[in-house]
């Protein structure tokens, strides 16, 4: 599709106050002429986590390989931090992106060493590097990994020294692609903490790509719901949750908490207020359960 034709499709916004990543009518065709993101546009602001949200093969991990410049829009306009991408743009190191695939990510002798690599290529001095590397590894909670070697960590470590890694870079904005996929619950409530912890106590902006509703309820700010290569809805957990055509157009589940409370709402026990996380479901019953009692 010529950029002209494109244009008269998706008109271009002017960018918005507080506005990191700014994303107009993207298009995206893999080498063997298959497409996979059309017309797409996307924001992230500052002191916010946005969840991409959308079922496998939907064009979440396209987008977010979008998002750094590690893959180059054709078709569209992308502005990250100010800096209007380009074909000749090079990857944004200030967007730090942890890949699914930690063993794609996670590679040197050393933890430490694989920490450092980041801070080493963006020019630092050995000393810097090293210094950035420990913070990096002390603020995530990950100290202990220092001296071990990737290859015998859990696929949960291996994620936190993925985060490390991009953290050690002192990033604006982390673009995570299913952080907590096949990960053991414990492994995945301490990704999910440090992310929100990222983002409450370093102001780190975060991005998630995920196909996990009840992380998602837990985390966001916004949604953005992705089908087939499109954005068809973006509002916030109550807004997306709570809209059943769209979790039907994309194929995705409600989130625990929503689920229970509809089937709490067929027992005749609706409320005004419509939970989207679990405490929020337990405070809601405490209320009803207190009313009954005699």
């Amino acid at each position: 599709m010529s950029n002209d034709k494109q244009l008269s499709a998706c008109e271009f916004r002017e960018l918005e106050e507080d506005e990191l990543i700014h994303v107009d009518c993207l298009e995206h065709v893999y080498p063997d002429g298959t497409s996979s993101l059309h017309n797409v546009c996307f924001s992230l602001f500052k002191g916010e986590i946005v969840v991409i949200c959308g079922a496998n093969g939907a064009g979440k991990s396209t987008l977010v390989e979008h998002l750094n410049g590690l893959v180059k829009p054709k078709v569209g306009r992308l502005v990250v931090l100010g800096q209007e991408v380009t074909q000749k743009t090079g990857v944004i190191t200030e967007v730090g992106l942890v890949f699914q695939d930690s063993d794609s990510q996670v590679f040197a002798p050393t933890v430490l060493d694989d920490v450092m690599f980041g801070p080493l290529n963006k020019g630092f001095t050995a000393d810097a590097a090293r210094l950035a590397a420990i913070c990096a590894l002390e603020r995530i909670g990950a100290a202990h990994l220092t001296n071990r070697i990737p290859y015998y960590l859990s696929r949960g470590e291996k994620r936190l020294v993925a985060i490390a890694g991009v953290l050690a870079m002192n990033p604006e904005v982390i673009v995570a692609d299913e952080p907590t996929s096949d990960l053991d619950p414990f492994h995945s409530r301490q990704i999910e903490s440090v992310l929100f912890e990222l983002k409450t106590d370093f102001r780190i902006s975060i991005v998630i790509a995920t196909h996990d509703m009840d992380l998602a309820a837990r985390i966001a700010d916004r949604i953005y719901v992705i089908a087939e290569g499109q954005v068809i809805a973006t509002g916030t957990p109550r807004d997306i949750f709570y809209n059943k055509s769209v979790l039907a157009r994309a194929n995705l589940n409600e989130p625990t908490a929503v689920r229970l409370y509809k089937r709490l709402c067929q027992g005749g026990s609706a409320s005004d207020f419509k939970p989207v996380k679990e405490h929020d479901l337990v405070k809601l019953l405490e209320g009803v359960i207190g009313k009954a009692e005699p």
